[in-house]
């Protein structure tokens, strides 16, 4: 609709959340998954997304010539269950993706790239699944560096037997329950997804022997339209960006007493997009709904928290950083109630 639309000097607000298709007349209010990218890496590299430092294998050290002819790797990150005297990695965190092959799965990576890079961080490896229902393992099996982190068990269980140290029998008897030695080569990987896809690719990472309570598991706001993915053990301690739980809570409860059901998924985006009409023809008294009305870099309050239309014809949502714990969620980090930014400033 939007070149129709364009040549009838008409704005369209539309609830998609494909930035491709918005233009400076047809704004998408739909929530875009590169500021839900954006908003939960940011608080993960300043919150918990830490690398930690290189712990000694297992057992007694090598000598100088086994060092010389077997080198540790640089890049086996550490063993929690192996760990050295406290030191501290002045490596910037590492952050990997895993997500489908599809479009929705091409943006969320990308923003990834973009704001792991912006932030500080390292990018890990970004990976893509296959968007149906083919077996996602090969692709968890590569990211997760399992079969190099299995190599170097074997490899440690070969040393350790050829030691005459009275404490290598001890590392052995540790190692016996293993399957890999050392960490992902991640602090923490970005899941874009959600539902039995998203719950198969958790649970595969904990089989590869990633760790979540040693990995931080990052998402989108597909996380929380399927409660199964909120029971998944694998996602437990998980965070995700989302709109401020509070808001869409008191929303959802005054539909409930007005139409006696509870809303669809996009009510909430409706109204706010009602509200703004009526704010612009009302408050603001443009009954043409020019595009200089509808920008205002300082937001508006909405049934899904702040929200604002940009220049460009995406929309910016003001959310909160929530964190999956025993089947529900709570809030780590709350929704803004204003934008502070250069867009607003200049405003």
């Amino acid at each position: 609709v939007s070149p129709i639309a364009a040549a009838a000097d008409l704005r369209v607000i539309a609830f998609s959340n494909d930035a491709s298709v918005a233009t400076d007349g047809t704004f998408l209010l739909g929530f875009r998954p590169e500021e839900q990218v954006q908003r939960v890496v940011r608080y993960a590299l300043a919150n918990g997304a830490l690398t930690r430092a290189e712990p000694a294998p297992p057992g007694p050290a090598p000598g100088p010539a086994m060092a010389q002819e077997n080198p540790p790797s640089e890049t086996l990150p550490p063993d929690p269950l192996f760990p050295s005297q406290p030191s501290f990695d002045l490596r910037p965190p590492r952050i990997a993706g895993l997500a489908p092959d599809d479009p929705y799965g091409a943006a969320t990576l990308e923003a990834l790239r973009g704001v792991v890079v912006e932030g500080g961080g390292a990018l890990g490896e970004t990976l893509f699944y296959p968007a149906n229902a083919a077996d996602p393992s090969p692709v968890v099996r590569q990211i997760s560096a399992y079969d190099q982190r299995a190599a170097a068990l074997e490899a440690e269980r070969a040393r350790l037997a050829q030691s005459e140290d009275p404490e290598a029998e001890r590392a052995l008897q540790a190692l016996e329950t293993r399957d890999t030695v050392g960490g992902p080569p991640f602090d923490a990987i970005l899941l874009a997804d959600g539902g039995d896809r998203l719950r198969s690719v958790a649970s595969l990472l904990t089989f590869f022997d990633v760790d979540p309570a040693t990995t931080r598991f990052l998402g989108t706001m597909r996380w929380q339209s399927d409660p199964r993915v909120l029971a998944e053990s694998a996602l437990q301690g998980g965070w995700f960006a989302a709109p401020a739980p509070d808001d869409l809570a008191a929303f959802q409860r005054r539909f409930r007493d007005i139409f006696g059901r509870n809303p669809d998924p996009l009510a909430a985006l409706a109204y706010d997009a009602t509200a703004l009409a009526v704010v612009a023809a009302r408050d603001l008294r443009d009954r043409s709904f020019a595009r200089e009305t509808l920008i205002n870099a300082q937001g508006f309050s909405g049934a899904s928290g702040l929200f604002r239309l940009r220049p460009d014809g995406v929309a910016d949502h003001g959310l909160a950083v929530l964190e999956v714990s025993g089947g529900t969620t709570r809030t780590l980090d709350p929704a803004p109630t204003r934008f502070v930014d250069e867009l607003a400033a200049l405003w």
